[in-house]
């Protein structure tokens, strides 16, 4: 059974000033490990990663804001 945290952790970018998340962890009866939920991140930031040169970009973006359509991209309803 798992177990959503009643107050949230924050987390900041030092590199991104300003830009402070919200994280509300999970955490696993009996185990020892927390769930830090991967879309909390993701709402706030892309993440880009570039194999080839050994390099990845986070960069922010308003989680609020409308998604954009990805190139070449038709979702499925």
């Amino acid at each position: 059974m798992a177990s959503l945290a009643l107050e949230p952790c924050t987390m900041h970018v030092p590199e991104i000033p300003g830009t402070v998340i919200e994280f509300y962890p999970q955490f696993i009866q009996g185990s020892q490990m927390v769930l830090w939920r991967r879309q909390d991140f993701m709402k706030h930031f892309d993440v880009t990663i570039r194999e080839s040169a050994q390099s990845f970009t986070v960069t922010a973006v308003d989680p609020n804001a409308p998604e954009a359509a990805t190139p070449g991209f038709t979702p499925v309803p």
